[in-house]
């Protein structure tokens, strides 16, 4: 059956949409390779020397970002050369309202309120991904049908953890999630290990594939009870051709329900990642306004 009706949006005011030229809005930051990048909703940004006619205008490509735009010391604020997106066929700018970053990986995770990479013009709904450290590269749409959620009726969320991306949100009518659930907030990660239900054999493999590749290695972590982490797999060849640069990782990676959530109703606002460490577990904290408590099993 359909959904229930969805709670108003904390910190969202549902009449601005992205068709709305009149909004301006911060809704997302990340720290990538010594920039800021910024999510959001811009009409322009008034390049120095420029005037605010033309930035509104459009005249200048460079004073318009598309849902993101970055900062650094040598430029200032200024439109993400990689563009942005799209939303509604009329070249509309779309809202980006998360932003996650793999860092080892070297890929950026966008969400929102889009259905256009802007750059190429293909259709994307409300999530991409960037492997920042590839010259050249645009934005690539990352979402699936069978795994969507709807950023028009609460925010979706993002956290890369080091091992996989997990989106948070209410998810789509169309979405294999209510089939089996029947609950609004759902929990999905994308990585190319997915499948494994607790992540060790993914986090083995992830690090011996970047010693392999020269890549930047994880945090260290807590030795778990019991002795020394065991030692790392053979990579595949699926796995060791992500190792080799995001776009790769990307084309290798699938998507899978969070093994264990079981939904709740309401909208969930804040999600964070708990470490492992001594005997306890690695977890996944989902905050926000619940009708009730999720259930939840190993």
């Amino acid at each position: 059956g359909a959904p229930p009706p969805p709670p108003p949006r904390p910190g969202f005011d549902d009449s601005n949409d992205a068709s709305n030229a009149s909004e301006v809005a911060v809704y997302a930051l990340a720290y990538v390779d010594g920039a800021v990048w910024l999510g959001g909703r811009f009409d322009a940004l008034i390049a120095e020397g420029g005037s605010a006619a033309a930035a509104a205008a459009d005249d200048d490509a460079d004073v318009r970002p598309r849902g993101v735009a970055r900062w650094t010391e040598a430029l200032g604020l200024h439109r993400h050369p990689a563009g942005g997106f799209l939303f509604g066929g009329a070249g509309a700018p779309g809202v980006v309202s998360a932003l996650a970053v793999d860092e080892a990986g070297g890929v950026v995770y966008a969400a929102g309120i889009f259905d256009e990479i802007e750059a190429t013009n293909a259709p994307c709904r409300c999530l991409a991904a960037l492997p920042f450290r590839e010259a050249a590269t645009a934005w690539t749409c990352v979402a699936a049908p069978a795994y969507g959620f709807d950023p028009f009726r609460a925010p979706t969320l993002l956290l890369h953890d080091g091992d996989a991306l997990y989106v948070a949100g209410r998810a789509a009518t169309d979405a294999g999630w209510w089939r089996a659930n029947k609950k609004t907030v759902a929990v999905a990660t994308f990585s190319f290990r997915a499948g494994d239900r607790y992540g060790r054999r993914r986090r083995r493999r992830r690090r011996s594939l970047q010693r392999a590749s020269g890549g930047r290695p994880p945090s260290s972590k807590a030795t778990p009870a019991g002795g020394p982490p065991d030692a790392p797999d053979a990579p595949s060849t699926k796995a060791a051709a992500a190792a080799k640069n995001g776009s790769a990782l990307l084309e290798a990676a699938t998507w899978e329900w969070l093994p264990g959530w079981r939904g709740v109703d309401g909208v969930a606002l804040s999600v964070a990642a708990a470490p492992a460490g001594g005997s306890r577990r690695a977890a996944l904290v989902v905050g926000g306004e619940f009708d009730d408590a999720p259930n939840l099993r190993d």
